[in-house]
């Protein structure tokens, strides 16, 4: 019996099925029902959140009235490194040791900067009713004593020192020579360049900060001391539906949109309220914004583009030359503005380049990715080939 036209449609609806279905997303977990909370729970969280972020202002300003001046008193050869009198002095002086190589490593630094890296316990310099503060690391900068400085604070867990846990595994803790973060960390520039112009300075602090994390992850002198490049494209990532705002802005600013990727850009880390804001993140934005010092960071290390954002700066750096960045460091213009005279160029249309060169790159548009495209024209043209055969077998017989 010769093949009918119905058996045709039949092959033909069969494939376009198979095609939406492997086109179809990974099925998404089902989503956790929970009750709406009563005034009651919402003013107690309001509250509980209220406590939080006193007690973790207040434990900032403790330590804004005591690390600058311990520095400007204790710096040797413009560095100085302190922790609890029960971290050993063999350790300090590792330490030490160590940010003299991260300092050598940037070749000319700005010799009036001052720069201190400070352990401290979670509950040190908080106040002595309620929990500790839910914050990690975080940097100062400003000036003291008439010269520039930029700190960095870490903190260490007291019981584990307590019991010897860091003396046995000394990996785990924050300043191991093995650890992959720079002890410098985002004071890195501050240290090679001084104190930033007054515009960079409002947008460091209101979450540019996060571009300044990363080094050189090809340094040969340093290989473990800077965060390594994701061999995963950041679009991939969760963190990367985390950037505050609409993620219309995300997809507009990787399909090459200029004005999305400066706007994304300028806004620099998460804001409170962003879908993966948590509530550490909420407590270190109140205290960086209502800190009378000049705090850069006061929670964990996020960026708006991802793990790849981490070495924004480092990147322009190394584009562009010290000199040019320098110019942009310094000036007292508006970031946008700063960008463009000293590195010739706009802002968005380097992010634009940047982002296709480390983060990700599609086209804007209505169409299917070539993947898609090519694998359902191969599954179209196998299913017209079983039925061909299918055919022709009926046929023969």
């Amino acid at each position: 019996m010769a093949f009918r036209m119905r058996h045709w449609i039949e092959v033909v609806a069969v494939g376009c099925a198979l095609v939406a279905i492997g086109q179809l997303p990974p099925e998404a977990p089902g989503a956790v029902v929970r009750p709406a909370p009563t005034a009651l729970a919402g003013r107690r969280h309001q509250l509980g959140m209220d406590v939080e972020r006193t007690r973790a202002l207040l434990q900032r300003l403790r330590w804004a009235d005591s690390l600058p001046p311990l520095l400007a008193s204790g710096a040797t050869g413009g560095v100085d490194v302190g922790g609890p009198p029960e971290l050993a002095d063999s350790t300090l002086m590792g330490i030490r040791d160590r940010v003299e190589v991260e300092r050598g490593e940037l070749g000319v630094i700005d010799p009036d900067m001052l720069f201190g890296y400070y352990i401290q316990f979670p509950d040190q310099g908080a106040p002595s009713a309620g929990g500790v503060p839910p914050l990690g690391a975080g940097n100062m900068a400003g000036t003291v004593d008439g010269r520039p400085y930029c700190i960095t604070v870490t903190r260490i867990s007291r019981n584990l020192l307590a019991t010897g846990i860091y003396a046995r595994h000394p990996q785990i803790t924050p300043y191991a020579p093995g650890s992959r973060t720079g002890l410098l960390g985002a004071c890195g520039p501050f240290v090679q360049f001084g104190l930033p112009g007054s515009h960079v300075a409002a947008w460091l602090k209101n979450g540019g900060i996060a571009f300044a994390y990363g080094g050189d992850p090809a340094s040969s002198a340093l290989p473990d001391l800077w965060l390594p490049r994701s061999t995963v494209p950041a679009f991939a990532r969760t963190e990367m539906r985390t950037i505050p705002g609409p993620a219309l802005h995300l997809d507009a600013c990787l399909a090459g949109r200029d004005s999305a990727c400066l706007e994304i850009a300028l806004r620099g880390a998460q804001d409170v309220g962003s879908p993966g804001a948590s509530s550490s993140d909420s407590v270190a934005r109140f205290v960086a914004n209502r800190s009378p010092f000049y705090l850069l960071r006061a929670g964990r290390q996020t960026s708006s583009f991802g793990e790849p954002g981490l070495y924004l700066l480092a990147d322009l750096e190394r584009e562009f030359g010290p000199a040019a960045f320098r110019r942009f460091w310094t000036s007292n213009q508006d970031v946008p503005t700063a960008f463009r005279n000293a590195f010739g160029l706009d802002m968005g249309h380097w992010l634009v380049r940047w982002t296709a060169d480390h983060v990700y790159h599609y086209r804007a548009g209505p169409s299917l990715p070539r993947s898609a495209v090519a694998g359902s024209i191969l599954l179209v043209l196998l299913c017209g080939g079983i039925a061909g055969a299918w055919a022709t077998r009926r046929s023969v017989r």
